[in-house]
């Protein structure tokens, strides 16, 4: 290939198996073209590029690129510059070998060289523009090629038909590389982009599908096309929305293609969907909004003794709160079930174990009955008959306080009427008890002194229950003389 329009192909050495320049007489590894007497010396990576027998020792190099000034780098503040490096079309002595954008420094294809000291010169008269070459690119060395030093010119075709390209390269020769048409004047040199999409093509434009636009991404001066991301583009998507709008772009709206359309829901608390038995449900749409109702959904409930976290916090069969078990209220099997809540008896606590409440601790049963005020044996009667500890009663008729012996009552208090004694000699008469004073009638006159008594039930022989005889041995003297 004639890359610098001089009309003829410069042939390398037979012996030049690097294509370096050198033949393998001369050069110390004819394998890698970076290496030939001459070459730029890399400081301290071992290797011998010079081919003088040894490697150089690095100098302080301020910008890191490998090679310290002194060494060959022309640029020790910018590690672009150095020895070695691709030679760019900018104006600059990118590789420090003294000349400014010489070869064909925008040369991209790997079968050709990397430089041509002739490139560069004024174009052929035959040649006008440069589109004498077929390399894609060179570099304009001087104003006579399109106006201004150092911009991109492109070969082989006539300036009016330069299209700016996404290559990181001037291909419309502005002196800007990658630009859009403008549609702001404020920005007279958008970034260049292209309309993308990623889903089906028969999807564009169809229901939500829309296009997008990625933007030129390419390297400055590699002359590789590249673009970056599809930014903006709407792809098709899941029909589940409910709002009427064609998502998965097959022409039909979400709500009008027949498919159900449902989405998950929950109305319990937050957090304890899927903790327990608690379960989202479904909502389905209905025109254009969702149902209010949420089908199979399960929220929390009261716990029950099942093995089951009814109520969703995140402990099986425990009470509210905390993490006891839970605990009903049990009366014993073996108990009368007529005895439960009755008198002295009270329900037992039952426990909950693996699902199922177990035990019935505390109760308590009926007991026999006891003369306490209580009813012990629970049969609704407190202290009834036959109750322990019962007393006789005797029955006191003319309520003096003393009790006959006939009619006696085994009871644990006295009933009405009974007195606990049955000392009463005359229980028709409430004049007749154990308290009865009787004063000796000496005289017979009905009426009895009060110097000799006795106190008991019988009338004792002479005596009567009359007093005030004031001379009892006289009968003619008495109260009612």
């Amino acid at each position: 290939i004639d890359q610098d329009c001089d009309g003829e192909d410069t042939p390398c050495h037979p012996e030049d198996g690097d294509g370096d320049g050198f033949p393998a007489s001369t050069d110390c590894d004819d394998g890698d073209p970076t290496r030939y007497p001459g070459a730029p010396e890399i400081c301290g990576d071992g290797v011998d590029q010079s081919c003088d027998g040894a490697d150089v020792p690095c100098r302080e190099d301020l910008d890191g690129d490998g090679y310290p000034r002194g060494l060959g780098d022309c640029d020790d503040d910018d590690p672009r510059i150095h020895p070695g490096v691709f030679e760019l079309c900018n104006g600059r002595d990118d590789d420090c070998d003294r000349l400014v954008d010489e070869g064909n420094p925008l040369q991209v294809d790997v079968d050709l060289p990397a430089r041509d000291p002739l490139c560069g010169a004024a174009c052929s008269p035959d040649a006008p523009h440069c589109a004498c070459v077929e390399a894609p690119w060179v570099c304009a060395a001087d104003e006579d090629a399109l106006g201004e030093f150092g911009r991109f010119i492109c070969l082989g075709r006539d300036v009016g038909e330069l299209v700016e390209v996404c290559d990181g390269i001037d291909d419309d020769c502005d002196g800007h590389y990658d630009e859009g048409a403008p549609d702001d004047p404020a920005v007279p040199h958008p970034p260049l982009d292209q309309p993308c999409y990623e889903g089906p093509p028969a999807t564009l434009g169809v229901g939500a599908c829309r296009v997008g636009v990625q933007a030129c991404t390419a390297e400055p001066g590699s002359g590789v096309p590249r673009f970056g991301v599809c930014e903006g583009q709407q792809l098709p998507a899941p029909d589940n929305v409910c709002d009427g709008v064609d998502l998965d772009c097959d022409g039909v709206a979400a709500t009008s293609d027949g498919a159900v359309i449902t989405r998950a829901c929950y109305g319990g608390p937050a957090g304890q969907a899927g903790v327990g038995l608690c379960r989202r449900g479904q909502q389905q749409c209905v025109g254009q909004a969702w149902d209010a109702a949420c089908t199979g959904e399960v929220r929390p409930a009261d716990e029950v003794c099942d093995g089951e976290d009814n109520d969703c916090d995140g402990v099986v069969d425990n009470r509210a709160g905390g993490d006891a078990p839970l605990q009903r209220a049990c009366w014993p099997a073996n108990a009368p079930a007529a005895a439960r809540g009755q008198g002295v008896c009270r329900d037992g606590t039952a426990t909950c174990r693996n699902g199922r409440f177990a035990g019935c601790q505390g109760a308590v049963v009926p007991q026999g009955e006891t003369c306490d005020g209580r009813d012990e044996d629970c049969d609704g009667q407190v202290d009834e008959a036959g109750a322990a500890g019962e007393q006789t009663f005797y029955p006191d008729s003319d309520g003096d306080g003393y009790g006959a012996s006939e009619g006696a009552q085994l009871a644990c208090a006295a009933p009405d009427g009974f007195v606990g004694n049955d000392d009463d000699c005359d229980d028709s008469n409430p004049a007749l008890s154990p308290e009865t004073v009787w004063y000796l009638d000496f005289d017979g006159d009905g009426f009895g002194g009060e110097d000799i008594t006795l106190t008991q039930c019988v009338k004792p022989n002479r005596y009567i229950a009359v007093a005030g005889d004031c001379d009892d041995g006289a009968p003619q003297i008495n109260p009612d003389a």
